[in-house]
């Protein structure tokens, strides 16, 4: 009788030891960064991911303009709603966000509009190494020179992110990532005049709304 208590006992505490540790396994993946996962890469960008400000260099008319403006406010009162969900549950709300408004963008264009901003958006990829946002924000400057491109080629390629070693979630990682990414603003901002830094930041989303960028 004794024997087969102590072995329901001994049984009890390996069984208590391995959900402990699994419990501590489930922990240690969550907050240390022993197992950091890669970046998730955000989609190549299209014409419907230009600033506001970019539709305008292609003569949208002002219903067009407004169509386009109060697709970008749905997108954004969809994209603050899912601040509360977790995880996959909030990516796919801002994806969906992010998709009804592109393919409203693109209906909202005639084809004319929309060769101009794929002519836009090729010139914005060759400024890729500055960031995605910047190298769209830069398509609502005009006047640049070539004197001025140039140097913002150079600037690309020095910021440029090696494919071979992506931003990872570790420790640090994300926090070096903002600051690269400041100082190749900072470089750009450095490039252009004081009308044309105007332009520039006037076509910036709201500092808080950077974040949802797709």
């Amino acid at each position: 009788m004794l024997r087969s208590r102590v072995l329901l006992l001994i049984a009890a505490l390996v069984a208590l030891g391995a959900v402990v540790g699994a419990v501590a396994l489930a922990q240690q993946g969550r907050q240390g960064p022993a197992a950091a996962q890669p970046e998730r890469q955000e989609p190549p960008a299209t014409i419907a991911d230009f600033p506001i400000p970019v539709f305008e260099r292609v003569n949208v008319t002002r219903q067009q303009l407004r169509q386009i403006e109060n697709a970008a406010d749905a997108r954004r009162k969809s994209v603050d709603a899912a601040e509360n969900e977790r995880g996959a549950a909030r990516r796919q709300t801002e994806d969906a966000a992010w998709a009804k408004y592109r393919r409203t963008v693109l209906e909202v264009l005639t084809a004319q509009q929309e060769r101009q901003l794929e002519a836009l958006l090729k010139e914005a990829r060759s400024f890729d190494g500055l960031g995605r946002r910047p190298s769209l924000q830069l398509m609502a400057v005009t006047g640049l020179t070539n004197a001025q491109k140039t140097k913002l080629h150079e600037l690309a390629r020095k910021h440029a992110r090696s494919p071979r070693q992506p931003f990872t979630t570790v420790v640090g990682g994300a926090q070096d990532r903002r600051d690269q990414q400041d100082q190749a603003e900072k470089d750009l901002l450095g490039v252009l005049s004081a009308a044309q830094r105007r332009q520039y930041l006037a076509a910036a989303p709201p500092r808080s709304n950077r974040g949802e960028s797709n």
